[in-house]
């Protein structure tokens, strides 16, 4: 009987470190990481850098950073971004990006979750690997759960398949990293910024595979 419990032991444990594996699931805690964010605020002074033809968004950002950081107008900086996003056209979305990367963060900051899904999911269907669009997709879907009291089989069942697509789509973006990392010619300081990026999309990963 003691041998045949510590095959089951041996074996419970071989599929423990099979199926959760450590740099997937013991990275450090979330208030280790951080969120995942653009960073800023973005002030006025960089409008006076040279080199500013190519960033059309950077006006827009300025002031949607002087309405939520400087004057604590998270609504009124959440409808400027949509009101600016709503007229860039598709084909132009990743010249855009750091403008919806600042969106998510406001829509994450407000707590609307459905919009926030709606919006990186959007995104992500015509730029899959945008660790940014999966980090912000990722967090919409917790959000929802965290929302979610008794659901009906029916919507129990399409939120399980969402979540399952959110982590599938993290996966997609980590292997994207880790090619980037792997790259000869990317820095050290360009790596750790991948791997910044590589953990706190894990950690989000990790917690949308406790929802399924």
């Amino acid at each position: 009987d003691k041998i045949r419990l510590f095959i089951l032991l041996a074996g419970a444990v071989a599929l423990v470190v099979f199926f959760f594996p450590k740099d997937r699931f013991f990275e450090p805690s979330s208030s280790d990481l951080g969120s995942l964010r653009l960073g800023g605020p973005i002030l006025e002074e960089t409008l006076k850098e040279p080199g500013l033809r190519g960033k059309p968004w950077l006006k827009v950002l300025v002031d949607i950073d002087r309405l939520y950081f400087q004057e604590g107008k998270l609504s009124e900086a959440i409808r400027l971004a949509e009101s600016a996003l709503a007229k860039v056209p598709h084909q132009e979305r990743e010249n855009w990006r750091e403008l919806y990367y600042r969106y998510w963060e406001l829509l994450a900051d407000a707590d609307r979750a459905h919009v926030l899904k709606t919006s990186t999911r959007s995104y992500l269907d015509e730029l899959p690997e945008d660790p940014f669009a999966n980090y912000y997709f990722a967090r919409a879907v917790l959000i929802s759960a965290d929302h979610s009291q008794s659901l009906d089989p029916e919507t129990a069942s399409a939120h399980r398949q969402e979540t399952e697509f959110a982590a599938n789509q993290v996966d997609l973006a980590c292997r994207t990293l880790e090619a980037q990392k792997a790259y000869p010619e990317t820095d050290k300081e360009k790596k750790e910024t991948l791997t910044d990026l590589y953990r706190k999309l894990r950690l989000e990963q990790a917690k949308l595979y406790v929802l399924i």
